[in-house]
């Protein structure tokens, strides 16, 4: 062992989500207790608070009485301490490195390579039940470093890693989508997105947070298409931080999402979704300025017809128009209304060339 590090606690537990045993460290009942006062001097060695695992059940027991059988044998085997062996299974004791040196449960302390080799060079061991000696004199001992598969493999199943990859990959292609036949977004998006869902196939994803997160990024597009004025948008980037908390299924911090990462996320989908309201306020208040409507107010002359209707040309167009006053031909006049493909006009004011003042004709 090396300093500092310990060993034991190999009580078995269920990782597949079914009962345990129950606590090692329990209360237990009071002749329990009275053996535990009544330990040896081999015992007080040890420092450690462990007591007498329960086994609730049948298979429980089975479970750790075969283990306890298994590791007694091989404490037989290697001349190890056969009663602290059992003690571990039963009991989930732990040492550290200097006590179990003391009580036979290692063979010595190594604090680096080199030393363990010294430590190590000139042991006898047993190997299926042959005594050999270990000769390190003239070994070459060669490091395996990962290489780049496994490390791009560690890389993207880092949860911030594959949180990213899984945005990347959903905003690509959505930008795909609704601009087809560009290409880079649909490529790299759907790139991103399948390496996100092999790093997320190994990771403990929650899928309630998952389809919190998919939600939220739904009604910030529907925000951005059917403006609802925050609505949408405030509610989806609630479901999207929501889910992006839930959605790694465990509580080791290891695999926790960066907070800093789901906030700085969220300040940016909020900040889109409000200056994408903002151009949408300002286009929606500008004046008409394509289309049929486009032609209320402006002016044109009049070709023929009136009192009633006639026809007049507005912006090199003639249109059919109608005005209950009397209008003369290529006299100047504004249009106040679109019914259909009538126009409704009025005689626009002209200055008077004598005069200078301003009438209606």
């Amino acid at each position: 062992m090396a300093p500092g590090t310990n060993l034991g606690a190999a009580t078995p537990v269920s990782l597949g989500g079914g009962k345990a045993p129950s606590d090692p460290l329990s209360p237990q009942d009071d002749s329990n207790q009275e053996d535990k006062a009544n330990e040896s001097e081999q015992g007080d060695i040890n420092q450690e608070n462990s007591e007498q695992v329960k086994a609730t059940t049948a298979m429980e027991k089975k479970v750790i009485n075969d283990a306890a059988a298994y590791i007694v044998s091989l404490a037989k085997l290697h001349n190890r301490n056969e009663e602290w062996a059992e003690k571990a299974v039963r009991e989930a004791a732990s040492l550290d490195s200097e006590n179990a040196l003391a009580l036979n449960v290692i063979d010595f302390m190594a604090s680096d390579l080199p030393q363990l080799i010294e430590m190590t060079n000139g042991r006898n061991v047993t190997i299926n039940g042959v005594s050999q000696e270990i000769q390190l004199n003239d070994v070459a001992f060669v490091e395996r470093e990962q290489d780049w598969r496994f490390s791009l493999l560690s890389v993207i199943t880092n949860p911030n890693v594959a949180y990213i990859l899984m945005l990347i990959g959903i905003y690509g292609l959505l930008l795909e989508f609704y601009n087809p036949g560009v290409g880079l977004p649909g490529v790299l998006g759907g790139i991103c997105l399948l390496l996100a869902m092999y790093s997320l196939q190994m990771l403990p994803v929650s899928y309630a947070g998952l389809a919190l997160i998919l939600l939220g990024i739904a009604l910030m597009i529907a925000e951005a298409f059917s403006p609802s004025f925050g609505i949408f948008g405030l509610g989806g980037v609630a479901a999207f931080s929501l889910g992006s908390i839930m959605l790694m299924d465990t509580e080791v911090p290891g695999y926790q999402i960066a907070l800093p990462l789901i906030i700085g996320i969220s300040l940016f989908s909020v900040a889109f979704i409000v200056m994408t309201i903002s151009m949408l306020v300002r286009v929606r208040n500008k004046p008409v300025t394509t289309g049929m409507e486009a032609v209320v107010g402006e002016t044109g002359k009049v070709v023929s017809g009136f009192p009633g209707s006639g026809r007049v040309l507005v912006e090199g167009e003639i249109w059919q128009a109608k005005c209950a006053s009397e209008l003369q031909v290529g006299q100047s006049i504004r249009v106040t209304k679109l019914d259909g493909l009538l126009l409704d006009v009025e005689a626009l004011d002209v200055e008077d060339p004598v005069g200078g003042s301003s009438t209606k004709s």
